[in-house]
């Protein structure tokens, strides 16, 4: 009866000693994967140390000439910090928490350090000024769709990105959408009380929706910011009076228009003309002078400020 009862506690005591293995056994997981560059080349020789926090526990292991790496987390109960190392990259720590029992990929990606520099950079404010300056190009291409497709992707970046609301305004009033437009341009004219082109695009909206006290509004708004806008309404003015037949007043008109256009002397009477950027040109004398008003610019530039709207 005793030896019974002997064999009965050995194995009741080697049962306890089991439980933990097996249950350790059971909360294992394979983690393996690959380490690369930002092109997607394995990196070799990467250190990676994989740190158990709760228990202060560490492995390590190094990638091989692939990049390729394997381990088995004994408890995977608990997430591990991945820590990997190699000269000429940028340390990488990551925690991950691999399932139990799981077979799992882990692959991982290194940065230089001059690349991690701009990765940090690339906030969404800087995002959107290059999706602009890829719009404005777009456009001065003649591409209003692909223009359009870029710039509406800056503003969702930065609803505030004062140059790209002025362009999509012209490109929206251009293609007869004229209230769109116009809201874009008074958005961009609330951000920037001085953008000549947002205050020239909302004149021609007024004008182009017929409400002249608007427009008279908005014409007043841009003459005071721009000199030659307000030489453009004096040439204008002397057309209708030589057309007229008034070739006292054109000829005194044009005496002023003289004195006030930043372009420099015309002949009288020809037709003004302006393109965007442009200075207006003088053309061979015509019988009447034709009515003139400037167009949206725009920008050349390679970059756009966060604020201020093309000139």
């Amino acid at each position: 009866m005793k030896r019974i009862l002997r064999q009965q506690a050995v194995a009741v005591i080697g049962a306890l000693t089991l439980a933990p293995a097996l249950l350790l056994g059971q909360a294992q997981a394979r983690v393996h994967g690959k380490v690369t560059n930002s092109r997607g080349d394995g990196l070799a020789g990467v250190r990676i140390t994989i740190s158990d926090t709760e228990t202060s526990t560490r492995l390590e292991i190094v990638t091989d000439a692939k990049g390729n790496y394997s381990v088995v987390i004994i408890d995977s109960s608990r997430p591990r910090v991945y820590k990997l190392e190699l000269s000429g990259y940028r340390t990488l720590d990551e925690v991950f928490k691999a399932p139990i029992s799981s077979n799992t990929v882990k692959d991982f990606e290194m940065k230089t350090g001059e690349e991690a520099a701009v990765a940090v950079q690339a906030t969404p404010a800087s995002r959107a000024v290059l999706l602009y300056n890829a719009g404005a190009q777009l456009a001065r291409a003649g591409d209003a769709a692909g223009a359009s497709q870029k710039l509406r992707a800056a503003l969702e970046l930065d609803p505030d990105l004062g140059p790209a609301l002025t362009v999509l305004a012209a490109i929206e009033i251009e293609e007869g959408k004229i209230a769109e437009g116009l809201a874009l341009a008074e958005k961009a004219i609330s951000l920037d009380p001085g953008d000549v082109n947002a205050l020239r695009l909302r004149f021609q909206a007024y004008e182009r929706l017929g409400d002249q006290e608007k427009a008279a509004e908005a014409l007043a708004a841009l003459e005071s910011a721009s000199p030659e806008d307000r030489a453009l309404k004096l040439h204008n003015q002397g057309v209708d009076a030589y057309n007229a037949g008034e070739m006292r007043v054109a000829r005194a008109i044009q005496s002023i228009w003289r004195n006030a256009s930043p372009f420099g002397t015309a002949r009288s009477p020809t037709r003004a003309t302006t393109s965007p950027g442009r200075k207006p040109a003088a053309s061979a004398p015509l019988p009447g002078w034709t009515r003139s008003i400037r167009t949206c610019a725009v920008p050349s530039g390679p970059t756009a400020s966060r604020r201020k709207s093309p000139r």
